[in-house]
């Protein structure tokens, strides 16, 4: 016969209902139960408790409950709980809590049909709370890292667009005045605002873009009365920037008013014109307008500022 340990009576129940239990075990039953869950379930049968109930009151799941009284091992959770669930039951049911652990570890290992005990051991609630927190630090690095790059990030690309606005040698004094036989030569020369000659494609546009040139209008660049090239700005707040790629070197970043210009020095053969608003700029070249630098708003990066350059948009009118 298989040997099979009775479950004691719990000491610490009221002696009302331990008398109950001692007397319901022991009348009519000298063979002790097959299994600790039979002795579970014919202890709550003797008190008459019903499963829904004693669920309710343990705080544990009707199925688990089930799943002790049946000696169905694989539907119970793992062994720590499983331990604790046939120590609260039997507890409950005045039967003695540590016997019951002790055979309930017994049956587990004899049985044939589950898996072996130490595959039924889940991690405990300690480890399960370490899993999200290291997660959680994982993530916050991740995070920080991010921000950092991002930080980095903007600020180069802030410190390079620095440099690019940054003029390497700006010639802003303006020329001193000329003399009066040249100014006079100069004006004779220049053609008044009525008549500027405009390309053909937008002669009413570069009309339109005249603003009322400032009282003290200031020339920059060059005062060599050989300069050949000059850069007028029609309206005002007009941004401006002359570049020698040859020796690497800004001559004007600027935002010119109306009537301001800018004398390209004759020794600069190179130069090219950046600016924001090309149809707010005139080319003038040996005193003769060759029209705007491009349409009103239009962008330009690098237009050739040459002689030759200007004097073959003079021969495309």
């Amino acid at each position: 016969m298989e040997k099979v340990t009775r479950l004691p009576l719990d000491q610490d129940r009221n002696a009302e209902r331990r008398r109950l239990h001692l007397r319901e075990i022991t009348d009519g039953s000298d063979v002790p139960l097959a299994s600790v869950g039979e002795e579970l379930r014919a202890a709550r049968l003797r008190l008459g408790e019903d499963l829904r109930t004693v669920a309710g009151s343990l705080r544990i799941r009707k199925e688990h409950l089930e799943a002790l009284e049946t000696g169905d091992f694989a539907n119970l959770p793992g062994r720590t709980y499983a331990i604790g669930f046939v120590r609260s039951y039997a507890d409950y049911l005045g039967l003695d809590g540590a016997a019951a652990v002790a055979r309930f570890k017994e049956e587990v290992a004899e049985a044939p049909q589950v898996p072996p005990p130490d595959s039924l051991v889940f991690p405990d609630a300690q480890e399960e709370a370490r899993l999200p927190q290291g997660m959680i630090l994982i993530a916050a690095v991740l995070v920080v890292l991010a921000l950092w790059g991002a930080y980095y990030l903007t600020r180069f690309a802030n410190k390079m667009l620095h440099q690019r606005e940054q003029p390497v040698a700006e010639q802003s004094q303006p020329a001193p005045a000329p003399e009066p036989a040249l100014a006079a030569a100069e004006d004779a020369a220049a053609p008044d605002a009525g008549s500027v000659a405009t390309p053909e494609a937008a002669p009413e546009t570069l009309a339109a873009t005249i603003d009322t040139p400032a009282v003290s209008a200031q020339t920059f660049g060059s005062s060599d009365p050989a300069a050949r090239i000059e850069v007028r700005a029609l309206k005002n707040d007009v941004w401006l920037r002359i570049e020698d790629p040859d020796k690497n070197e800004v001559l004007i970043t600027k935002e010119l008013k109306a009537g301001e210009r800018f004398r390209a020095p004759p020794d600069r053969p190179n130069l090219v014109l950046v600016t924001r608003d090309a149809g707010a700029l005139e080319l003038i070249l040996d005193g003769v307008s060759t029209g705007t630098a491009g349409q009103n708003g239009e962008v330009i990066e690098a237009m050739p500022l040459t002689p030759e350059a200007l004097s073959s948009r003079l021969n495309r009118r």
